[in-house]
């Protein structure tokens, strides 16, 4: 009899989909049924989530309890067949403790593994409630699968040997996207641009581009403030402003008094390829996380700033690929700054970037799971099957 996995994901986010897609198919070539068991995001998330059909999908109703929880209906009962069953690591997610409970009262239910960032980044004290909940639940899974190396420590630091740890470096769909930047003509670029700054046609221009949803988290006051800066230093500076969100109308009010910022809107995917084509540099200061691996994919370094709250891909930024700065307006517009005026540095950190982007990709990604399944299978799974194909 094949083995079967099911992994237990609150929403299925359109940079989810390359994943599951790479990871089905490995896992079907060693007889592995895979299915992902997915619900539906809440108003105002602002989360693209494509409708679409795979054969190892199945949707159910999330619901959702007081704001604190989500309970997947119809999905408890239906995975106890499974061999190993992955959940998301969050303390909202219902339907963990009960398969967990489970677990830990009969060697009859499934393995159980957490994947996740091994601690809440978004908190800076690690010694509350809810950090010392978090931290008791993942001791008590069979396996974990940690998003980066920033992820295993926090894991580690919660009981978690190496044993039960697979590091999977988390990424998004970067081989496509790479590919549709460079498919983009020079000659494309060029007529994109004299449409967005018609009032600069004719000057040199360095451009910035910010790409995540519209959320105060993502820095945008900084950001913008220190566009201002930056733009009196430089003229032929231009930032484009990709995303969708709450702050939108500020955004637009914005650029209405400042042409050479564009708000672009909510562009997914490979649809930013033209946009993303223009690029210089990739402006974050706010929370990061995987708009890191998009930009190296696209050979654009990373400028953020030194924040407690960013996410675990953080890891994959070093002096070779990005910059870090200070969480000021004055400091990040310094930095910027820096690079315009050293091209032979930026040039540098675009090699770095695209250098890097080759280690995280959804191939290297669907991979390390798949030996992290393997692993936590290890004695069942080859006895069963005879080993990996």
């Amino acid at each position: 009899m094949a083995l079967r996995v099911a992994i237990l994901q609150r929403v299925l986010s359109d940079y989810r989909v390359a994943f599951f897609d790479a990871l089905a198919e490995r896992l079907q070539q060693d007889g592995i049924e895979l299915t992902v068991i997915t619900g539906q995001g809440q108003p105002g998330e602002h989360l693209n989530e494509p409708v679409l059909q795979r054969d190892y999908l199945r949707r159910v109703q999330n619901i959702y309890v007081l704001g604190r929880g989500y309970w997947m209906r119809d999905t408890v009962r239906s995975v106890r067949a499974q061999d190993l069953v992955i959940i998301e690591q969050a303390n909202n997610a219902l339907c963990a403790y009960v398969l967990l409970l489970g677990r830990l009262c009969t060697h009859r239910s499934p393995r159980i593994a957490y994947w996740g960032h091994g601690r809440d980044f978004s908190k800076a004290d690690t010694s509350g409630f809810a950090a010392r909940w978090k931290r008791f639940w993942t001791r008590k899974a069979d396996f974990c699968f940690a998003y980066t190396e920033v992820a295993a420590t926090a894991f580690h630091a919660a009981g978690v040997d190496a044993a039960r740890l697979q590091v999977i470096n988390n990424a998004s769909d970067t081989s496509a996207l790479a590919a549709a930047v460079r498919a983009v003509p020079a000659s494309a670029s060029q007529t994109l641009a004299l449409r967005l700054w018609p009032a600069y046609a004719a000057s040199p221009r360095q451009v910035g581009v910010f790409c995540s949803r519209l959320l105060p988290s993502k820095g945008l006051s900084l950001l913008l403030a220190a566009a201002e800066h930056i733009y009196r230093a430089h003229q032929g500076f231009r930032l484009l402003i990709i995303g969708e969100g709450p702050l939108r109308d500020e955004i637009e009010n914005y650029c209405k008094r400042h042409p050479w910022c564009v708000p672009c809107g909510a562009v997914h995917g490979l649809e930013r390829a033209e946009l993303l084509s223009l690029a210089d540099f990739w402006l974050n200061p706010g929370t990061a996380g995987l708009a890191i691996t998009d930009a190296f994919a696209c050979g654009i370094p990373f400028v953020t700033v030194a924040r407690y709250d960013h996410g675990p891909e953080i890891a994959y930024l070093n002096d070779s690929n990005s910059v870090i700065t200070e969480n000021s307006v004055s400091s990040f517009a310094s930095g910027v700054n820096a690079l315009i005026e050293s091209p032979q540095h930026l040039a540098a950190l675009k090699a770095g970037a695209l250098g890097s982007g080759g280690s995280y990709t959804i191939e290297n990604m669907a991979a390390r799971f798949r030996d992290g399944i393997w692993q936590c299978l290890e004695s069942k799974g080859r006895d069963a099957m005879g080993g990996r194909a």
